[in-house]
This record gives C-alpha cells, structure tokens and sequence, in this order.
C-alpha cells in the first residue's frame, strides 16, 4: 500500500473557560492529520476508511495543548478511527477519546467535520466544539506500509 499524508486544517468555534485546561479558546487551530492510500478509496457513494487505531492509515489531531494519537480512540467501535469520504472525497473522520482531568473525565468527539469536547456526567457539558476543513491544506510523500 502507498500512502499519502494529508492535513486538514480547522478552527475553535466556541471555548468555555473549562477548555482552558486544554489551551483551546475561541479561534484556537486545529490540525487533523490522516494517513491513507487514496488509490483504495470508493470513488462512488460514501466510504469510511478503517484505520484500526493506525494499524491500516491513521488520524491524529491536535487543539491547543490537546494531542490525540492515532491509537487513542476509545470508541470501542470496529476499526476506528474513521476515514470518512463521499465519491471519493474527504468527507470527514470519526473519532472518540476520553481525556482524562483532574478529578474530571472530558470526552472529545468528532462525526464528519464538526468536533466537540464536552465533560462526562449527568448533563454532558460541552466545553467547546469546532469544525474541521474538507479540503487538505497539504500532503506529503508516499509511504510504504
């Protein structure tokens, strides 16, 4: 397989002051990067990649001061994270981790190009949330694996 390293560049849309324990505010960068072989992908419909925490290509993001790794979904679900296209285009990623705080437990989820943070309990506070781009900002040399 030959794989191209892609980057998707995205924004804070809103930040309370609890994201500051992860240095997101308003307007903070983020940076979604996704390893796969575009040759593979479906070229008609939708299309989920399945990276199996970056065994098969990978995602890994970054928002302020928080990093998530390829192997940090905590979904549970088969394959994940996700690679999602739509005839063959990115169309987003699929994507689940618990961050563990002080004496708090976060949740960040992203579906498609929107993204979230919110802390876990009885009503699910969101603390901030964003959007990731549909188009690569830019991709570098291939890969084997």
């Amino acid at each position: 397989m030959a794989s191209q390293t892609y980057t998707y560049d995205g924004t804070t849309e809103w930040a309370s002051s609890e994201a500051e324990a992860f240095s997101i505010s308003y307007d903070t960068p983020v940076q979604v990067t996704c390893v796969y072989d575009i040759s593979e992908v479906q070229q008609q419909g939708e299309y989920a990649w399945e990276t199996n925490l970056g065994q098969n290509g990978s995602v890994a993001i970054t928002i302020g001061g928080l990093n998530l790794p390829p192997d940090g979904d905590t979904s549970g679900s088969p394959g994940w994270p996700l690679i999602q296209f739509d005839a063959g285009q990115f169309a987003g990623i699929n994507y689940v981790a618990l961050i563990p705080g002080a004496g708090i437990q976060y949740q960040f989820t992203a579906q498609g190009s929107e993204w979230s943070i919110v802390i876990l309990g009885a009503e699910q506070t969101e603390i901030a949330n964003g959007s990731i781009s549909l188009t690569a900002s830019e991709s570098a040399s291939s890969q084997s694996a």
